[in-house]
C-alpha cells in the first residue's frame, strides 16, 4: 500500500462488546456535527471490549482501522508506529464515515454510502477489495473463489496476502 502525502491523521477509539458500540473518544470543542451517531454504553456491562480504532484524513478520507483488546492504549498511541512522520489529533469528527460505516459493518448492515480513501492501493489490491467489495452482503468467499472472480484462480496465496495488509479490516473483511 503507497501512501498519499498526507499532513495530520485524525483518530478516534471505539469499543465493541455485546453492550453495543460505544464511542470513547473526545470531540473536539465547537466541531460537533450531525449525522447518526454510535449508541452509548449499556451501564451493567463489564466484560472486556475490543478497542477499534480509526483514521482518517482531515478531509473525511479514511486511512486506516485497527483492532486490539488493550485497554490502556488511546488512539494517538496506537497509531504513532503507523503515522510516525504525521502530526496525529484525536478528534471523531474527520472520522464520522468511517464510524457510521463500522457501525453498520459491526450490525450486519449494507455500508450506508461509499467511503472514500486517503491512501493509495497497488493495482492487485485495488482488484481483491472491488472483489471483496463485488460479494453480496452476508455471504463468504473463499480466497480461490475470489480468485476465480479475478479471473486469477490460482493467486488464493496473493489474495490472502493482500487481505493480511487490508488497511480497512472490519469494511473489507
Amino acid at each position: 500500500m503507497a501512501g498519499k502525502d498526507i499532513q495530520e491523521v485524525f483518530c478516534c477509539r471505539l469499543q465493541i462488546g455485546r453492550c453495543d458500540l460505544i464511542d470513547i473518544s473526545k470531540s473536539v470543542e465547537g466541531k460537533e456535527g450531525s449525522g447518526k451517531e454510535p449508541r452509548k454504553r449499556a451501564e451493567n456491562c463489564s466484560e472486556k471490549k475490543l478497542n477499534i480504532f480509526l483514521a482518517s484524513t482531515c478531509e473525511k478520507e479514511a486511512l486506516r482501522i485497527g483492532m486490539s483488546f488493550d485497554d490502556t492504549l488511546d488512539c494517538i498511541s496506537y497509531f504513532r508506529p503507523i503515522f510516525h512522520k504525521n502530526k496525529i489529533v484525536e478528534d471523531r469528527i474527520p472520522n464520522r464515515p468511517l464510524i457510521q460505516g463500522v457501525d453498520a459493518a459491526l450490525h450486519n448492515q449494507p455500508l450506508p454510502f461509499q467511503i472514500r480513501y486517503g491512501f493509495t492501493l497497488t493495482g492487485f489490491m485495488e482488484s481483491v477489495l472491488n472483489a471483496i467489495r463485488s460479494i453480496p452482503f452476508g455471504t463468504t468467499r473463499t480466497y480461490k473463489e475470489i480468485g476465480r472472480l479475478l479471473g486469477r484462480p490460482t493467486s488464493a496465496r496473493a489474495i490472502g496476502q493482500a487481505l493480511k495488509n487490508n488497511p480497512l479490516p472490519i469494511i473489507f473483511p
